[in-house]
């Protein structure tokens, strides 16, 4: 009689070899799933590389014409981009390169790299190019800073609490909301005005002058060239206070703090951002590249409680978690697990009554397996998939048929050995 041949028969006939693989197969989908990325939902790849220059001083046409234009003929003879869009603005210039669906992102990065590197003719007024890869995103979880307190108290707890996230190994972004923009708030009587003779104009033209940041051109020698700028700018109420709006003839100054008020305040703000009625800055952590959304989420909590915990918290300043992403993700992995301990306790029950205490034993193993087996085809060294919404959804269905083609197979199996005379197991 002719034995069957094929890898299933040669697994049959030498039992080590299928154990020794059975465990290898669960050894490697135990330590594949701890390294798995989690994510509320699959999100797509990246597909663009940021060209950003900035350049000191320059007006929108000066950068187009030194700046853009000499990127854009450098990126023709570059393969793989789909799609070049420019933008330009007061003072920086930002390239936006799409690449061809079936590209490889990393090389075409490197490419673009080369190419503007080879670019030696930049204006002396423009910075070092920056390039950056896009990277996976998805919202992690939002911490509210709110309460009682003036917007410059949450405005500091924020920027804290931000700075101690960033710091956290699994947190690579946070973004901010809610957050005012800080102005130098100038008021001028009009007494002061007519005692000195001058208009609003005037202080205003006086103050422009002096709070300046601007590149002034650059002077060649054989040593190299050297760049002239005027940095000037304001930033602080005591930088404003200092300013000289008149030089007397005897020498006296008249500084903007002796005849104004100077006071550093927040603009208006056309969104308004609440927090259980109280005003609120709020702090999002954003999941990039292949970090676990479950990972950043609980490195965000477990941040926030030391800070809560450690004495610093102002009185009055709440936070508050919002929006965490990863209770869902979290719910749905619990649910498989559950589902198939109970896939397994039933199959073990049904064989064991009916069929053989050792079938239903070793059928009960075959899930666990089957669903390693999957967890290493999804991992980072195979097809580098993730564990969300739809590929849970898709492991629950795929539970219902793999226990119920196990009682089938372990059935007819149970029946040919019986019928062949092969009663044991």
């Amino acid at each position: 009689m002719n034995q069957p041949t094929g890898i299933m028969a040669w697994f049959a006939r030498n039992h080590v070899a299928a154990n020794l693989f059975m465990i290898i197969i669960l050894v490697v989908g135990l330590f594949t799933l701890r390294d798995m990325r989690t994510e509320a939902f699959p999100s797509f790849p990246p597909e663009t590389i940021a060209i950003s220059v900035s350049v000191n001083g320059g007006g929108i046409q000066d950068i187009e014409e030194s700046v853009v234009l000499k990127i854009e003929e450098a990126l023709v003879e570059v393969q793989g981009i789909d799609t070049v869009r420019s933008t330009i603005v007061n003072g920086s210039a930002s390239v936006q390169v799409t690449k061809l669906d079936d590209y490889d992102l990393a090389v075409l990065k490197d490419d673009v790299e080369a190419e503007i590197n080879a670019i030696s003719n930049f204006p002396a007024a423009a910075n070092e190019p920056v390039i950056e890869a896009a990277t996976r995103e998805s919202d992690a979880i939002w911490i509210a800073v709110y309460g009682e307190q003036e917007t410059k108290v949450l405005k500091t707890v924020a920027e804290d609490l931000r700075s101690q996230l960033l710091n956290a190994e699994n947190i690579k972004q946070v973004d901010t909301s809610g957050e005012p923009t800080e102005e130098i708030g100038i008021t001028v009587s009009e007494q002061q005005l007519q005692r000195y003779g001058w208009s609003l104009s005037d202080v205003s033209n006086q103050i422009a002058a002096q709070s300046v940041n601007q590149f002034g051109g650059e002077l060649s020698s054989q040593d190299g060239d050297i760049n002239v700028r005027g940095d000037f700018q304001g930033y602080y109420r005591s930088d404003f206070e200092n300013f000289v709006i008149q030089a007397n003839t005897n020498g006296a100054l008249i500084r903007l703090g002796d005849v104004a008020e100077v006071t550093d305040n927040f603009s208006e703000q056309a969104i308004v951002s609440r927090f259980n009625g109280h005003n609120a800055i709020m702090l999002k952590v954003v999941v990039t590249g292949d970090t676990s959304l479950i990972d950043a989420a609980d490195a965000a909590k477990s941040v926030m409680d030391d800070y809560e915990g450690n004495g610093t918290l102002p009185a009055e300043v709440h936070l508050a978690t919002m929006g965490d992403q990863s209770v869902f993700i979290s719910a749905r992995l619990d649910t498989m697990v559950e589902n198939g301990l109970i896939g397994m306790l039933l199959v073990i029950i049904l064989l064991a009554l009916f069929l053989h205490p050792v079938l239903a034993l070793w059928v009960a193993v075959g899930i666990p397996i089957a669903f390693a087996g999957a967890i290493i085809s999804m991992g980072p060294l195979e097809l580098n998939l993730s564990l969300n919404e739809l590929s849970t959804s898709g492991f629950l269905v795929a539970l219902g048929i793999l226990v119920d083609d196990a009682i089938v197979i372990a059935e007819s199996v149970y029946s040919t050995r019986m019928k062949s005379g092969q009663a044991s197991l």
